[in-house]
């Protein structure tokens, strides 16, 4: 079963108790032979849970293919960004445990559940694509560079970089030192984010997404 992962705004109407894909693109696939059965994910958001419609395409009996907003893995009860959050506080904020992280991330999204097992488990999956991870957010980089006319006014060409032999720790803390995410954790000096910075964040994230997906045919998280 492939996953696809498409662009999703979930913000801009969080009040509705369903957050899906772009129904147009299914009117689209039907004319080229695509059946599609709808399911329903459940995910939390603010203290809220929230039916999450996505779509998993037959066209006779090729294998199905799944299609799934940005920021959702089929996988983890939280959005995606909500990850990226505990482990940029976690990796860029000193004498910061994963406990304490994971504690300030449930405050934040309003997650009473959120532990230290859940950064735990995605700084492993991190930890074994940091070339990938390194190649990503240098390409996101350089886009945010480009002036109006879509021309690079300046190209970051790497990273700090860190010795192979560097702890996984340092090296993947190295990988998430980007502007853009360094920026968005020391600005906020024992502060929670504001709603405009955290959509600020996850759209900064469901970037991240789609661009790995492209690039690596695999989800991020």
């Amino acid at each position: 079963m492939k996953i696809l992962p498409l662009a999703a705004k979930y913000w801009n109407n969080l009040e509705e108790k369903i957050l899906s894909v772009d129904q147009n693109i299914f009117n689209v696939l039907e004319k080229y032979g695509y059946k599609n059965k709808k399911r329903i994910k459940q995910l939390q958001i603010d203290s809220k849970v929230y039916d999450i419609i996505f779509y998993v395409l037959h066209r006779g009996i090729q294998t199905g293919v799944t299609i799934i907003p940005d920021l959702v893995s089929p996988h983890r009860p939280y959005p995606v960004y909500v990850y990226f959050f505990a482990i940029s506080l976690y990796l860029l904020t000193p004498k910061m445990s994963m406990r304490k992280a994971a504690r300030i991330t449930g405050l934040c999204f309003e997650i009473a559940k959120f532990s230290a097992s859940a950064i735990c488990r995605v700084k492993k999956n991190l930890e074994s694509k940091i070339p990938e991870l390194t190649a990503l957010f240098v390409n996101i980089a350089n886009e945010q560079l480009c002036d109006g006319d879509g021309n690079r006014a300046e190209t970051i060409s790497s990273g700090p970089g860190a010795s192979q032999a560097a702890p996984f720790k340092q090296r993947l803390q190295n990988v998430f030192s980007t502007p853009f995410i360094t920026r968005f954790i020391n600005g906020l000096k024992n502060r929670m984010p504001t709603l405009s910075e955290k959509i600020q964040f996850a759209d900064y994230v469901g970037r991240c997404c789609r661009k790995y997906f492209i690039i690596y045919g695999q989800l991020l998280v």
